[in-house]
């Protein structure tokens, strides 16, 4: 299977269960757009890994005009019902692959985004060029392309074996979500078990989700949005942004 083939099989298997990696999926949409609003600059905004549209729904329900694609016909599904639930009039919503160029997209948008650690699920080098290629030539002159990452560079160095598991929600109805990474020799990628633990009237239940990411580290990023043609790239994190991951922005 292809690789862009795993990423949605992942997420069509996550898709039911998305909210459940939030302590309040709703709240975070809100939350996330007042974070990230500052840093998208003024016009409209695509989103090229939306998900469940977090900050795709929060951006339309703060004025913003947003198109959302993502790669998982199920979570565009989804993330259509929330929108519309939550009255997202701005917001459209399509299945895309953030890799491929589109005519009708050139030097459309005041900023592309892809947030939630998407980038790392391009696996070598020409599909991260094609894809920050492609949001190069999305942007209006002046536009930003604006994702965050994990901090690659640390976790790399210490190859831990999970991601802190976190318990959600109170009693009768508690969830833990746990991640456990096998990482490559070279440390260069690993292969993660996403889990879900429910509380359930009988028991604890498990739910189980594999994928494979990339330890994308700064200076390759980096080195990839030069070749797609972005001069200027900077750093923002977490303690400055108030946002769970590092951001990079690239003009």
């Amino acid at each position: 299977m292809s690789a862009a083939g795993r990423v949605v099989d992942f997420y069509d298997a996550l898709a039911d269960d998305y909210e459940l990696l939030f302590a309040d999926w709703n709240a975070s949409v809100v939350r996330q757009a007042d974070v990230l609003a500052p840093l998208v600059g003024d016009g409209p905004i695509l989103d090229v890994a939306a998900g469940l549209g977090t900050q795709a729904i929060g951006l339309a329900l703060a004025g913003r005009a947003v198109l959302a694609r993502d790669l998982s016909p199920r979570l565009v599904e989804r993330g259509r019902a929330h929108a519309a639930r939550l009255g997202a009039a701005l917001l459209g919503y399509e299945v895309g692959d953030m890799r491929q160029a589109r005519a009708e997209d050139r030097a459309r948008f005041a900023a592309v985004i892809a947030f939630d650690n998407a980038l790392p699920h391009l696996e070598d080098d020409d599909a991260l060029v094609a894809a920050l290629a492609a949001a190069r030539a999305a942007l209006a002159p002046g536009g930003v392309f604006v994702a965050s990452v994990r901090d690659y560079d640390a976790l790399a160095a210490r190859r831990p074996a999970f991601d802190e598991p976190r318990l959600l929600g109170s009693a009768p109805s508690r969830r833990f979500v746990l991640q456990a990474w096998s990482w490559s020799a070279d440390g260069r990628s690993y292969e993660l078990d996403h889990l879900i633990v429910r509380e359930e009237p009988g028991g604890w239940s498990v739910r189980s989700r594999q994928s494979r990411y990339r330890a994308l580290l700064r200076r390759d990023l980096e080195a990839a949005a030069q070749r797609a043609g972005f001069t200027t790239i900077e750093w923002l994190e977490p303690a400055a942004t108030g946002f769970y991951q590092p951001i990079v922005r690239a003009r």
